[in-house]
């Protein structure tokens, strides 16, 4: 039976869904848009320009699949970054809480002289770094660590986590090349048949697939968490 959820896992998939909904509402309603008439939605005057432009402020939206195009890019990169924030937190916490976990428990005089010999400080620097490094981890490696170091003994699936890390390289190569592939991903993903020089593909579907895997992968993560470490359970 499940215990409850963290302040993280709330805050995470508050956000999460905001989003979501948000943007279903601004792709259903361009899409309409651009069936009835081919204008850029920017000189539409109705109730949701400011939505539109708000979520979309620097693009020439001239017809639906341009826009559908960087709607998906920009939501792969926003799971992925939400799914990234909800871990580094997570471990943060723990080694805040138990500075016994520390990989690196010297502390170095320009250390001491950054933090006003604040030991407290000094603790958040040096896990806030630890964390860092943890996270440049293939997914297989960072839920591997979560369960021997940290005894967060999760049942994440791998076929789950081997999704999170295709769509980990895909946000990588969007976000560094705009979606131009290179040598890197071909050798990270050479399955999905692309050519040096090649643009990623993205669909609907694809971000759908990712945002459920992505928010599994968290919920099965944030149980075995709370049950190992049972205050930072999430009160009202």
């Amino acid at each position: 039976m499940s215990l409850g959820y963290s302040k993280f896992l709330a805050s995470y998939l508050e956000e999460t869904y905001t989003y979501i909904v948000m943007h279903t509402f601004a792709n259903y309603t361009l899409k309409e848009e651009f069936q009835t008439e081919l204008k850029e939605i920017k000189t539409k005057k109705d109730e949701y320009r400011d939505v539109i432009e708000k979520l979309f402020p620097n693009i020439d939206l001239h017809n639906y699949s341009r826009f559908l195009k960087y709607q998906c890019q920009n939501s792969i990169i926003f799971f992925y970054t939400g799914l990234e924030n909800y871990l580094y937190k997570c471990f943060r916490e723990i080694l805040i809480s138990y500075p016994r976990f520390l990989e690196n428990k010297e502390v170095k005089i320009k250390e001491l002289l950054d933090c006003d010999l604040d030991v407290k400080e000094i603790i958040e620097l040096k896990a806030e770094r630890e964390v860092e490094q943890i996270l440049k981890n293939p997914f297989y490696e960072i839920f591997k660590i979560a369960k021997i170091k940290y005894g967060i003994n999760h049942y994440i699936e791998e076929a789950d986590i081997e999704i999170i890390n295709k769509y980990r390289h895909i946000r990588n190569i969007f976000a560094h090349r705009r979606g131009i592939v290179d040598k890197m991903f071909l050798k990270k993903l050479d399955h999905l048949g692309y050519k040096e020089g090649d643009s990623v593909d993205l669909t609907l579907e694809m971000v759908n697939e990712f945002s459920l895997v992505s928010s599994r992968v968290a919920q099965e993560f944030d149980r075995a968490f709370i049950e190992k470490f049972p205050q930072f359970l999430f009160k009202i």
